[in-house]
């Protein structure tokens, strides 16, 4: 048997299996997760995956690939003091360290990787508040967020540190960067990332509703559970404070075409894509960041078990939301998980001979097509859309667990803690 053969036969007897069992599990009130893997000779789709759903911070990657591409065409550079970038954005009232500047000092390269200094209010440090941090976010279920709205709740946080020293993730990293690229284009932030990320991708079912459709609109659309602190949120205009990290209303074919644009060179060259996702600070044990984009190393799981894997790139989000790109081993890896190890024969038939790259994207509630959802964005939500044939590798397939209630939860054999909005187990 071949190894696509293989894998897509452990999919459907084994993997699959494990998700109905799961849905069996939860409340009846919740929807199946979405679970779609694509590679060659490959295919597992499990849930309502044409149904739309929130990226939250998996939508990072989209500003980091926008701000990217505006470096390749000349118009900014990624190292140059955002003062100098965007003159006109005040950021007196920002917490800064003693003696620092942070027009000067603050760069879009330090923002996209967290380590700019600057705190976040939308998940603020303990004992703290602001009005759009999660605790106090539904009191106004109504208010739409802007991105200088949400950077000025900055202004009564403590700073984190110089910026450069350290690293602390959070949305006003992100907020910013958009600030700057509308005073470099001179488009809004939405017109920005539809223009340097979603056309460019083919990503014709992806747009920002919560900040740009109509209340009747936004009413309309059939977008998957969101809950916040208890309360379903899914259409609620307050969810716009996503926009603040890139954060989009998508599908899951959506983010597959977003990888295959971003990893075939449809977007990026190859060099400032490297540079996007050479890791930089650890977010968590075998979560690794870059600039917008995140690094998975299973070793740091289970080193014995799991060393020698392919390390996928892509992006994680409250809500369970994953999308990941697993690339070729630029050399044939000699390790192999040991023959102890549950499903050995199928991690090996996923990573031996890898003929090309390929992505996984998983999130946690499904998604089904809505031709309003269109009228909202301005493109067609429907199940007619013409989809490209996949071109893309095989991974292990693994899919993660949820527990009851449909939060994360955390795998016996390799498990990475949610932290400051992010949530990532596997």
């Amino acid at each position: 048997m071949r190894p696509s053969e293989s894998l897509q036969h452990w999919f459907e007897t084994s993997l699959r299996p494990r998700l109905q069992r799961m849905v069996a599990k939860r409340r009846p009130d919740l929807p199946a997760p979405q679970v779609l893997i694509i590679a060659p000779g490959v295919r597992l789709s499990f849930g309502e995956i044409d149904r739309p759903f929130h990226t939250a911070s998996a939508g990072k990657p989209f500003v980091a690939v926008a701000a990217a591409r505006l470096a390749q065409q000349g118009q900014l550079s990624l190292d140059v003091p955002i003062g100098e970038l965007a003159p006109g954005i005040d950021l007196s009232a920002l917490p800064a360290a003693p003696g620092v500047i942070l027009s000067r000092e603050l760069t879009l390269s330090r923002l996209l990787s967290h380590r700019s200094g600057l705190p976040d209010p939308v998940q603020p440090p303990r004992g703290r508040s602001t009005e759009c941090s999660l605790d106090r976010l539904m009191r106004h279920p109504d208010r739409r967020w802007d991105l200088a709205e949400v950077v000025a709740q900055c202004a009564g946080l403590p700073s984190l540190g110089r910026p450069g020293e350290s690293f602390a993730y959070g949305d006003t990293n992100y907020a910013l960067a958009q600030c700057v690229l509308q005073a470099v284009t001179g488009l809004s932030a939405h017109e920005v990332l539809r223009t340097q990320v979603f056309q460019p991708a083919g990503m014709t079912r992806t747009g920002q509703p919560h900040s740009t459709a109509t209340d009747e609109e936004l009413a309309g659309l059939k977008i998957a559970p969101v809950w916040v602190k208890g309360a379903e949120i899914s259409h609620a205009r307050a969810l716009s404070v996503g926009s603040a990290d890139g954060g989009a209303v998508t599908t899951l074919e959506d983010m597959v075409r977003f990888q295959e644009a971003l990893h075939e060179g449809d977007l990026l060259d190859r060099d400032l894509l490297a540079r996007l996702a050479r890791p930089r600070s650890r977010l968590r044990a075998g979560l690794h960041y870059g600039m917008g984009l995140a690094t998975i190393r299973f070793g740091e799981f289970i080193p014995l078990v799991l060393r020698g894997l392919p390390e996928p790139v892509g992006g994680v989000g409250l809500w369970a939301v994953h999308s990941f790109f697993y690339p070729r081993p630029a050399r044939p890896r000699r390790h192999e998980p040991p023959q102890h190890c549950a499903d050995a024969a199928q991690l090996r038939a996923a990573h031996r001979d890898r003929p090309s790259p390929g992505p996984l994207v998983l999130s946690r509630t499904p998604p089904l097509a809505d031709p309003r959802i269109g009228r909202a964005l301005g493109c067609p939500w429907g199940p007619d859309l013409t989809r490209r044939q996949p071109t893309t590798v095989p991974s292990d397939g693994r899919a993660r667990r949820l527990r009851r209630g449909g939060r994360p939860a955390r795998r016996r054999c390799a498990t990475a803690q949610p932290r400051h909005g992010c949530s990532a187990g596997w």
